[in-house]
């Protein structure tokens, strides 16, 4: 499940009732030698968290653990493992808590299986969820979301080059066009005469 929060997909969970679950044995915040929780959050805040949970050789191999977390209204808030995401023997669990998450007091609930063959289990309690773990821990839904972005893969980044000319700017000239009206008044002096032969020999001068 992506840590990278998508506004189009908003992550739903069941009410599973896990702390109702009858267990053999029942181990709260610090006193847990069975489920190793690391890199919780000191406080919830709103938006993507995670956390990392490793087993322990006492518990029974193969078995998928169930795990729940509740806010103060009792109501769940969305919880996952993160698929191939894998530190160390750890795996990276993610959550998400929305704005109609109730702020302060919630709970954190995992099952698993103890191994009969590493601690005593009484024989109606094998083959059956018989261990649980429950933290306590704090949502406040004003403080800043500071977690660390997580990525599934070493980012990398592609680089190409592109040439471009250079560019030298041109100037343009504007012609301008000006129109001045008036007249013109041009003499001729037509009162001379001019002797032409005429075309036959004969007759008076043309004009």
């Amino acid at each position: 499940m992506p840590i990278i929060k998508n506004i189009l997909r908003k992550g739903t969970a069941k009410f599973q009732g896990l702390g109702n679950f009858d267990v053999f044995v029942d181990v709260r915040n610090d006193n847990n030698q069975y489920f190793n929780i690391s890199d919780f959050p000191e406080e919830l805040t709103l938006g993507n968290s995670s956390f990392l949970i490793a087993g322990s050789n006492l518990l029974k191999k193969n078995v998928k653990l169930k795990m729940e977390i509740l806010d103060s209204g009792g109501n769940p808030i969305f919880i996952s493992p993160i698929d191939n995401y894998i530190e160390g023997t750890s795996r990276r669990i993610t959550i998400e808590a929305y704005r109609d998450t109730n702020p302060g007091a919630a709970t954190l609930t995992i099952l698993g299986e103890l191994d009969p063959t590493k601690t005593n289990v009484p024989t109606s309690y094998r083959n059956t969820y018989n261990v649980r773990y429950t933290k306590d821990f704090f949502i406040n839904t004003t403080k800043l979301n500071n977690r660390p972005i997580l990525f599934y893969d070493q980012p990398t980044i592609t680089a190409t080059e592109k040439l471009i000319g250079h560019q030298i700017p041109v100037q343009s000239e504007e012609n301008l066009t000006e129109t001045v009206t008036g007249t013109i008044t041009i003499d001729v002096d037509v009162s001379y005469e001019e002797q032409v032969p005429s075309s036959t020999g004969d007759g008076p001068p043309l004009r």
